[in-house]
């Protein structure tokens, strides 16, 4: 491996401008002055936004070509039935967004969406390389929608019925549920907050080395090929009209439900790791082909009415898997008028004896704020709260520890909270997380600063990198290589005028 550095892509960005000049061709309305002007686009026509510049009019698309390399920070993109063709290499932020009448939109640079993105048939969005989108609201695809590189979605993501493409090759964060009613591809990092539902009709492929998380259900009504790693925080259900391949690893924390056909290629290791209580198969389930391990009691089914053939064995190639000793879903602290609430939900407890919470103001220097035990051993959700009845002044920072019953402890990313309400940055989000190899950080700052830093720290306080830049106001986009820091979970700050903006974890694999 190498050493961490980081490297702000400006070649990067020069190259996409390079690439968007290309594709917009020649601009018969050129905006190089701040505008407001409001502009309707017929076909033939391409209105130009240049580096630098910031456009705040209204955008009519009516068969001609937007491109903008500058920054578009309001104003509405309305479109007519002819549609047209958007390239955007700067900076672009939206309330609401319809793709639709056959219109296209190629994103090179950063946009901001705090409403729903939807796509509309005939239309299509591609996020391409270096370029980042962030949805407040879900996404509903009707048509196409292909990325490449970094999107993070609040809410939903919804392919339906009349998509004809949904793909990931880059890296995908969904806060809310995905529901596939149409085959969804990936090929490299996905992470789905909620439950994942792979609907009648539809299908699911995880490609080799593809890693796909899910934090809530996993549930298949159709197709599912999994030729990478899947991991699964809830319960896991392959339904009567279900088929589910697996050719690689699958670990569940919840529990096993199959009431269809699960199969498998026993060429190598394609174990389900289930570590909740119960593992069934229903008198309409098959299995061939695949290592069953129980990591709660016992190595087998709870409940075995289907059949089980191929080659199919219990714990053989995956039995040297450790339990992990909980599975942290959530973390948070808010306000609640004078206080501070602290509440974390844990899926899964193995031999966990006490959690310490621990307050900041820099995120550095740490104080332990109060110790609370822990549930032991538990296979379903357990909520924990704590509350600051005395907050530090601006922002602080809260951090949880937990150890187990052997003294073996585990540190997670902190959270903080600013009860006056006021805060230098918008976001700041990592993307892919985890990571393999690179990932990058998105600032959306609201203030410009030639002094600003980013620091890594180890989750006990260690320092290990420093790297100094400059922030504008708007986005901003460093890139990360990974190269001899050691595997783990690291805390990433933003400073500006030796104030703490954001705080983030990363996680190396």
């Amino acid at each position: 491996m190498k050493p961490l550095h980081f490297l702000i892509v400006l070649m990067s960005l020069q190259f996409s401008s390079i690439l968007s000049n290309a594709q917009c061709g020649t601009c018969t309305i050129n905006i190089t002055t701040n505008s407001s002007i409001s502009y309707t686009l017929t076909p033939g026509q391409t209105l130009c936004i240049n580096p630098g510049i910031t456009y705040t009019g209204d955008v009519t698309m009516s068969g001609g070509t937007l491109c903008n390399r500058g920054n578009y920070p309001s104003g509405n993109i309305n479109v007519w039935q002819q549609g047209g063709t958007i390239y955007n290499s700067g900076t672009m932020t939206k309330n609401n967004l319809s793709i639709a009448n056959n219109l296209n939109l190629y994103n090179t640079g950063t946009l901001q969406v705090y409403g729903d993105l939807n796509i509309s048939s005939g239309s299509g969005f591609y996020n391409n390389t270096n370029g980042v989108l962030n949805v407040s609201g879900s996404i509903n695809n009707n048509s196409i929608f292909n990325n490449a590189s970094a999107v993070d979605i609040r809410g939903a993501y919804n392919a339906n019925s009349s998509s004809t493409l949904n793909t990931n090759s880059g890296s995908m964060s969904v806060g809310g549920s995905m529901n596939l009613s149409v085959p969804f591809s990936n090929t490299n990092t996905l992470l789905v907050k909620g439950d994942f539902r792979v609907n009648g009709g539809s299908s699911f492929t995880n490609g080799p080395n593809a890693t796909l998380q899910v934090n809530g259900l996993y549930e298949n009504n159709s197709l599912t090929v999994n030729n990478g790693s899947i991991s699964i925080n809830g319960n896991f259900t392959n339904n009567g009209s279900g088929t589910f391949t697996n050719n690689k690893t699958v670990t569940i924390l919840g529990n096993f439900l199959n009431n269809s056909a699960i199969n498998g290629n026993f060429n190598t290791c394609n174990p389900f790791i289930v570590y909740g209580s119960s593992i069934v198969n229903n008198g309409s389930g098959s299995i061939n082909n695949n290592d069953i391990c129980r990591k709660s009691t016992g190595s087998t089914f709870t409940s075995q009415y289907g059949t089980v053939g191929g080659s199919v064995t219990y714990c053989t190639c995956s039995a040297g898997v450790t339990p992990l000793p909980i599975v942290l879903k959530s973390f948070t602290a808010d306000c609640k008028g004078n206080d501070v609430a602290i509440d974390w939900t844990t899926s899964t407890e193995i031999n966990n004896a006490f959690f310490t919470v621990s307050r900041s103001s820099d995120a550095i220097s740490w104080e332990t704020f109060q110790v609370v035990a822990g549930s032991m051993n538990s296979n379903q959700e357990v909520k924990y709260s704590v509350t600051d009845a005395r907050p530090l002044d601006g922002t602080s920072y809260y951090r949880l520890h937990q150890t187990d019953l052997d003294g073996t402890s585990e540190y997670f990313s902190p959270v903080s909270v600013s009860c006056s309400g006021s805060s230098d940055v918008a976001s700041v989000s990592i993307y892919p997380n985890p990571v393999d190899e690179q990932f990058t950080i998105s600032i959306q700052a609201l203030l410009s600063d030639s002094k600003s830093q980013i620091e890594v720290y180890d989750l006990t306080g260690r320092k290990k990198l420093v790297k100094s830049l400059a922030l504008s106001a708007g986005t901003n986009s460093v890139m990360m290589d990974r190269e001899t820091l050691a595997p783990g979970t690291y805390t990433v700050r933003v400073i500006s005028n030796g104030n703490v903006l954001g705080v983030q974890k990363a996680i190396l694999r």
